[in-house]
């Protein structure tokens, strides 16, 4: 009887012990407080620069104070413009592009262009936004352009809805995600070697010409002459 007093003792103990472990916490998910729920780049070029206009689509999880987003600008960027002055602005000497956002906006977009330098038909960037990236698309214009990046795809249906003669898109990025864009086929300034091929083309077509001149006039005058001797 002691034996079996001391199993009930102890069995009481047990589950009044296990009453007070505290419960097993629900599997939390981590989402990203701030991240780009779309982002949109169009790019187009002349034989001096290739401009970059953005379009940039945030969203965070609710809360009750105002935020801000940071944009890093690619290395050589210039002529910055931003459709919202007011409330963006460029941190002096970061090459970061700062926006403010309300407390009550759930979703916000911030608007800007820069332009790179096109180096003979050639750019060659990249983009690492600093957030999770649901989806980009990037519109590229000029018929013989051509995009070349480690994440961006071809969309076939998109370029043939769009006014842009390339389209390429890309989903689901990690936050810090390095996007190159390498661009060919930009127009491009005659280089000094064409000019001169050019100019001694012409040089010779009007060389040319004139000994086609001068032959037929000889031609015409020998003509003549012998005319003339025999009347």
């Amino acid at each position: 009887m002691k034996n079996k007093s001391g199993i009930i003792v102890l069995l009481f103990f047990f589950f009044l012990s296990a009453g007070r472990l505290p419960a097993a916490e629900p599997n939390i998910v981590a989402v990203d407080p701030v991240w780009i729920k779309m982002m949109y780049v169009f790019i187009s070029a002349d034989a001096n620069e290739v401009r970059f206009e953005n379009v940039w689509v945030f969203k965070r999880h609710e809360g009750d104070l105002p935020w801000e987003v940071n944009i890093n600008l690619p290395d050589g960027a210039s002529g910055l413009h931003f459709d919202e002055p007011n409330e963006t602005e460029l941190l002096a000497g970061s090459g970061i592009v700062r926006k403010k956002i309300k407390a009550d906006s759930l979703t916000d977009s911030v608007g800007f262009s820069f332009t790179l330098p096109n180096q003979g038909g050639l750019c060659r960037s990249f983009i690492k936004p600093g957030y999770r990236v649901d989806s980009m698309v990037v519109s590229v214009s000029g018929p013989a352009a051509k995009l070349v990046s480690n994440a961006l795809k071809a969309d076939q249906y998109k370029q043939l809805h769009s006014t842009f003669s390339g389209v390429y898109i890309t989903n689901d990025l990690a936050a810090d995600t390095k996007i190159t864009i390498n661009l060919s086929r930009l127009p491009a300034k005659d280089s000094s070697m064409s000019r001169t091929i050019c100019l001694a083309g012409l040089a010779l077509i009007v060389v040319i010409a004139l000994l086609t001149m001068y032959y037929n006039l000889k031609v015409m005058r020998v003509h003549s002459s012998d005319n003339e001797a025999d009347s």
